[in-house]
């Protein structure tokens, strides 16, 4: 069992000894209690009294332990950055980042989808939708089998719209045995780092990305280049992607996705170590929260499959995107996304400057 685990749990308690609704002078107490090593907290206990401020009962015997225990471990603040210097595990990732999130947007879970995560079990897989990673072939057939799959779900049940239909299939695609052009993301830090562990195998390093929303909306031009869109589907009574505070990232180019240099950490994997966190009861992580066996969706499943369409009685997806998100990058793919840039912009290029900008790209 992870050391790294008892440090975590510890530190999820003290944060839910704190009401999320202090902020001000209360959320600079906690951050400086959390965060400050060069401070004694005496000192900032000093500074609370000074402030009037009163933290709940048991708030300072918690943090004085926590803070013990991170006193040797000064050195893991500069680890997980890269993968030569990953973290010891996930747990250990996890405390440097709930730590990191008291000082940095990036690493906080905000429901109000300031930033987005993604977890993955081996850092080294390019990220490339499911049906993207088939052969041309294979995967227009699978688009065909999807579009089966979405209209009898859309027959049962008619208050899904397309896009319902396609992220709730991705959701369960080992289930349904066809994938989407989807990628998974979550607003949620936790959820991430279950995901970057859950399936991970020693010697294998795990990751886990953050990304500006409104970073990617800039460089996306709102979705309208090939970095994708963020894309928040609501799908009522879908169980797996409420309890994930899942999105998706709508066919991103695995090299531009690269490019883009989101925040990543690395943490080494060990085998049977997923990361966990039952602290809060109202939002658990774990295997049974959050792919839990009992799930109404999975009879809904069950009867598509019982009653499946032939392919010739659905036709193709409104959805779908136009070109795979696998293809190669050429200039004229920059060319657009410089062009999607300057079209937000309200700028217009006539055509000497565009065949400069190409030249520019090409060289």
């Amino acid at each position: 069992m992870s050391r790294w685990r008892t440090i975590y749990r510890n530190l999820r308690e003290v944060e839910l000894l704190w009401p999320t609704s202090y902020n001000g002078p209360e959320r600079q107490i906690f951050r400086a209690a959390i965060v400050t090593r060069w401070k004694s907290l005496k000192s900032i206990m000093t500074d609370a009294e000074r402030i009037n401020v009163s933290p709940p009962h048991g708030f300072w015997d918690a943090v004085n332990e926590i803070r013990s225990e991170l006193e040797s471990e000064l050195e893991f603040e500069q680890m997980g950055i890269h993968p030569h210097v990953p973290y010891e595990d996930v747990y250990q990732a996890a405390v440097a980042l709930t730590v990191a999130a008291q000082q940095s947007p990036y690493w906080r879970s905000d429901p109000n989808l300031t930033h987005i995560f993604r977890g993955s079990n081996n850092h080294e897989h390019a990220l490339i939708p499911w049906i993207f990673r088939l052969s041309d072939e294979e995967s227009k057939q699978a688009e065909k089998r999807l579009g089966v799959v979405v209209a009898a779900l859309r027959a049962t049940r008619p208050e899904l719209s397309e896009e319902q239909a396609v992220a709730l299939v991705q959701h369960y695609k080992d289930e349904f045995g066809v994938g989407t052009w989807l990628i998974d993301v979550t607003w949620d830090l936790r959820v991430a780092l279950f995901f970057a562990s859950f399936g991970g195998s020693a010697g294998k390093l795990g990751s886990v990305v953050s990304l500006s929303c409104r970073e990617w909306e800039r460089l996306s031009a709102n979705g309208r280049n090939r970095l994708g869109s963020v894309c928040l589907v609501e799908a009522p009574g879908i169980q797996r992607i409420a309890a994930q505070r899942a999105l998706f990232l709508h066919t991103s180019h695995p090299e531009l996705f690269e490019q883009y240099v989101a925040h990543s950490r690395y943490f080494k994997q060990h085998d049977g170590l997923i990361f966990e966190d039952l602290v809060d009861p109202e939002a658990p992580v774990s295997r049974e929260a959050l792919l839990p066996t009992k799930d109404a969706t999975l009879d809904l499943i069950l009867s598509v499959r019982e009653n499946p369409l032939s392919l010739g009685e659905a036709g193709p997806l409104d959805t779908a995107p136009i070109k795979r998100a696998d293809d190669d990058i050429g200039a004229d793919d920059y060319m657009e996304i410089v062009l999607s840039w300057a079209e937000a912009k309200e700028w217009r290029f006539d055509q000497a400057t565009k065949d400069v900008l190409r030249v520019l790209r090409l060289s």
